[in-house]
C-alpha cells in the first residue's frame, strides 16, 4: 500500500467498467492515502478532477470530500509548492484546489505563479482569481506586466495606462509580443505621440539589441512610414539574418512596387532561411526574378532544394534543371535518387497546361538528352512511364535517345 504512485493509479480505476473494482479501488485508497507521501496524493490531483467529468458514476460528493482530505492531510505550503515546481498538469490541479477551498490570500497565490510561470493558462487562471477578488494593486499589475504571458501582459498594462502609469507604455513599444505594441501605440498616439517617429528615432541609435532593431522595422513597415525608407535599407547588410529579413520586409511593405528588387536581394543572401522568404516572395505574392538570375544566384550557394522549388514554376525550367543537375551530380547516388523523385513528379504533371517550349531553351533540351543526361534517372523506369516519358517529349518536339 505504500507503493509510490498508488494513489494517482488507484484514482484512475474508480472510473472501471466493472463496478466490483470501483468499489475495490475506493476501499484501496482509503487505505493508501494515510501511507503515501505529500507529493504522491498531490499527484493524484488531475486525476481525481477527471473524475468531474465521469459517466459511469456521478463523483462529484466524492471529489470534494477527497479534496477536503487531501488539503487537511498535505497542506497550504505542499500544494503551493506544487504550484510553483510540478509538472503542469499537476500544478494546475493543485492551483484549482487552493482556489476552490480559497483559504489562501489570493495575492500569495498569484505571487506563487506571476511572473514565474510559464504556462499561460496556470498564469492566467491566477490573474483572473486575484482580479475577481478585488483590483489588484500597481505591484500586482507589474508583476503580470513583467510575465512572460502575453493575455496577461496585455491585460496589466491596461490597467496601468488607465491608473495613469503611463511609463510602461513607453516600454511596451519594444515588448516582443505585437499585442502589448499596438496596445502602447495605440495610447500614445492617442496623447499626441509621433509613434512611427519613436521608431525611426530608435533605429538610428549607435548601439542596440537585434530584437529592438527588428521590431522597430517591423513596426514601421505596419505603420507604413514611408519616410523611413532610407533608415531601412541601410540594416539590409547587417550581419544578423534576421535583421536582413525584417529590413527587406518593411522595405517591401513600405515600396510594394519594389517586390521583383526585393526577392532578388534576398535570392542572393547566403543563408537559406533568407532566401526562403524571396521564395515565399516568388510564389505566394508574385514577385518575378528572371529564372536565369535567380538560377545563378541559387547556383552560388548550392541550393539545389530551392533551385528545383523555383524551377517547377515552369514545366521546361523544371526539366532543364533535372537534366543539368544529373550531368552535374552524375557520381552522387543520394543526389541522383532525389532527381529520379523529382523526374517522376514532372512527368506525372505533365497532363497539365503547359508553357510553350522557346526554341532556344528546345536547343539546350535536345543537347542535354542526345548527352544521356537523364538516362540514369530513366534507365530502372517502368515500361508504361517510360512509354509515357517518349510521348510527352514527342509533343514538345523533343525525343528521348
Amino acid at each position: 500500500m505504500a507503493l509510490p504512485g498508488l494513489p494517482a493509479l488507484l484514482v484512475e480505476r474508480l472510473n472501471d467498467w466493472v463496478p466490483k473494482v470501483r468499489l475495490a479501488a475506493r476501499y484501496a485508497l482509503s487505505q493508501a492515502l494515510p501511507l503515501a507521501d505529500a507529493a504522491d496524493i498531490i499527484a493524484a490531483l488531475p486525476a481525481v478532477q477527471r473524475l468531474d467529468q465521469a459517466r459511469r458514476e456521478q463523483h462529484a460528493a466524492w471529489i470534494a470530500e477527497f479534496e477536503a482530505s487531501v488539503f487537511a492531510m498535505v497542506g497550504t505550503d505542499a500544494l503551493l509548492q506544487a504550484v510553483r515546481v510540478a509538472p503542469v498538469q499537476v500544478a494546475r490541479a493543485a492551483f484549482r484546489l487552493l482556489a476552490r477551498v480559497d483559504t489562501i490570500d489570493p495575492a500569495l497565490l498569484y505571487r506563487a505563479i506571476v511572473p514565474a510561470s510559464r504556462d499561460v493558462v496556470l498564469a492566467t487562471w491566477a490573474f483572473d482569481h486575484l482580479a475577481a477578488r478585488g483590483e489588484p494593486d500597481e505591484e500586482m499589475l507589474v508583476r503580470a506586466f513583467r510575465s512572460r504571458v502575453a493575455p496577461n501582459r496585455a491585460k496589466a498594462l491596461r490597467a496601468l495606462i488607465a491608473r495613469g502609469a503611463t511609463v510602461y507604455a513607453d516600454e511596451a513599444l519594444f515588448a516582443r509580443q505585437s499585442q502589448l505594441r499596438s496596445i502602447a501605440a495605440s495610447f500614445l498616439a492617442q496623447q499626441g505621440t509621433d509613434v512611427g517617429a519613436l521608431y525611426a528615432q530608435a533605429l538610428r541609435e549607435p548601439v542596440q539589441q537585434e530584437r529592438r532593431i527588428v521590431i522597430c522595422l517591423v513596426e514601421l513597415g505596419r505603420l507604413k512610414r514611408r519616410d523611413a525608407l532610407d533608415d531601412v535599407r541601410t540594416w539590409l547588410g547587417d550581419a544578423s539574418p534576421s535583421i536582413r529579413v525584417a529590413a527587406a520586409q518593411c522595405w517591401l511593405q513600405l515600396a510594394p512596387q519594389a517586390k521583383d528588387e526585393v526577392a532578388a536581394y534576398l535570392l542572393a543572401d547566403p543563408v537559406r532561411r533568407v532566401r526562403a522568404v524571396a521564395m515565399t516572395l516568388i510564389r505566394r505574392y508574385g514577385a518575378y526574378v528572371p529564372f536565369k538570375q535567380a538560377r545563378a544566384l541559387l547556383d552560388a550557394h548550392g541550393d539545389t532544394e530551392q533551385l528545383l522549388t523555383l524551377a517547377a514554376l515552369d514545366p521546361w525550367n523544371w526539366l532543364e534543371t533535372i537534366a543539368r543537375l544529373a550531368t552535374e551530380q552524375a557520381t552522387d547516388r543520394q543526389r541522383m535518387l532525389r532527381l529520379q523523385e523529382e523526374l517522376c513528379r514532372w512527368l506525372a504533371r505533365s497532363s497539365n497546361a503547359w508553357a510553350r517550349l522557346g526554341s532556344e531553351q528546345r536547343e539546350r533540351l535536345a543537347l542535354l538528352l542526345q548527352g544521356r543526361a537523364l538516362q540514369p534517372l530513366t534507365a530502372s523506369a517502368s515500361q508504361s512511364w517510360r512509354e509515357q516519358w517518349r510521348h510527352v517529349l514527342a509533343q514538345a518536339g523533343l525525343s528521348d535517345v
